[in-house]
């Protein structure tokens, strides 16, 4: 593990009150959306909830980009009406 990193993890372990290991596993567990160990079911929803939201965020924008390409396209043959008529 580089050396940075290392530094930063112990700097949060120590101001989140847990070992190393601890705060590399909850990380882990955060950044892969799987909840704590004995997670309640409000927690176990919210990260349900959290994982439908980023793939309706993906959704939209992926629509806005085909929406902008499509008015884009739209506009470019406009121009181009207009320009052999």
């Amino acid at each position: 593990m580089p050396d940075d990193v290392r530094k930063a993890l112990k700097a949060a372990a120590q101001e989140n009150g847990r070992s190393m290991n601890a705060e590399i596993v909850a990380r882990l567990q955060e950044s892969l959306d799987l909840p704590s160990p004995g997670a309640g079911e409000d927690e176990i929803a919210l990260i349900e909830i959290r994982r439908r939201l980023d793939s309706a965020h993906h959704e939209v924008a992926q629509l806005m980009k085909e929406y902008y390409q499509r008015v884009a396209r739209m506009e470019q043959k406009r121009v181009e009406k207009i320009r052999h008529d």
